[in-house]
């Protein structure tokens, strides 16, 4: 099991606000949110919700020495300028940077030299940023409290957790299905079809928001067939997936683009296997497959339940 890097907290930074959109809807960096506020409890931190309605109000009158602001929207970076808070601002980029190019990059970039600091999720969101720009280094992976395991293993359906609980399966998750120039966004239908190639596969399939008139048709009978097989199992909803990992043999992450994932990261800190497109960057550990080459992605898969 890997520990987590999260930042330490000074002395002097002890009366501090974690400002971004929280869950719901659950996705990486709310997750994030909702974990490094948890962390920093015992020392009084609060939190900016982007999703109330009285944030700006909050963020108005409601005065801290020090914000981890998880965002980078120009409006939003603005506002913290005109507001005198740039300079007790340390901005986090989960991997945002890479949206901005050009004249907009350039207002970025200047609007960021008024701030406190930019702490990035990875060595290579370095290189976006100039040398007059104060840099640190911070993991965007918290690790779950393990002490409400039972109450978020309970809250799947029965079907699920006695699906869960027989081991020997893989999972795949996704916000929802989107297509893509080569198949879908995060690999649904790759990861369908590989149960076609491999036998004994079983799959736990989680969907955020699942809407069947989004699939394909050939999607739709794949997972209406494995499902009457009792080979596919699907949690819809949002939901934490790590209790999962506890049981699962392999984490599929077949994206055809990625940041740095929270499911990623979950699983490797609960010792399962991660097999993941080699579009980016990986953490060490990671299985990876020449993203497009079927049999290498069946190889990989195939070794790992072997």
């Amino acid at each position: 099991m890997k520990k987590s890097l999260v930042f330490n907290v000074s002395n002097n930074e002890r009366d501090i606000y974690i400002v971004g959109r929280f869950p719901p809807p659950l996705g990486g960096v709310s997750v994030y949110l909702q974990r490094r506020l948890a962390s920093l409890k015992d020392v009084g931190a609060d939190f900016i919700d982007f999703s109330s309605h009285s944030w700006l109000k909050k963020l108005v009158f409601e005065r801290r020495s020090h914000y981890e602001l998880n965002s980078m929207n120009l409006g939003i970076l603005f506002l913290f300028f005109i507001l005198g808070l740039s300079g007790r601002t340390t901005v986090i980029d989960h991997n945002a940077s890479r949206h901005y190019s050009g004249v907009k990059k350039k207002a970025f970039l200047m609007l960021l030299g008024y701030f406190k600091g930019v702490a990035v999720v990875s060595e290579r969101l370095k290189l976006t940023y100039p040398a007059s720009i104060k840099l640190s280094l911070v993991s965007p992976f918290i690790a779950p409290d393990e002490s409400t395991f039972d109450a978020t293993f309970n809250s799947y359906p029965d079907e699920v957790k006695e699906f869960v609980s027989s081991g020997g399966f893989v999972i795949n998750s996704a916000w929802r299905y989107i297509d893509s120039h080569d198949g879908d966004l995060y690999g649904i239908g790759e990861s369908l079809e590989l149960m076609d190639n491999i036998p004994n596969m079983r799959m736990l399939l989680a969907f955020a928001e699942y809407n069947v008139e989004e699939f394909p048709d050939h999607i739709t009978n794949l997972i209406q067939r494995y499902q009457s097989e009792r080979r596919l199992c699907l949690l819809v909803g949002q939901r934490e997936l790590w209790p999962a990992f506890k049981y699962a043999d392999a984490f599929l992450r077949l994206t055809s683009t990625d940041g740095d994932s929270v499911g990623v990261r979950e699983a490797i800190y609960f010792d399962c296997v991660v097999v993941a497109s080699d579009v980016v960057v990986r953490p060490e550990n990671v299985k990876l497959y020449k993203y497009g080459c079927r049999q290498h992605l069946i190889d990989q898969v195939s070794e790992v339940l072997e």
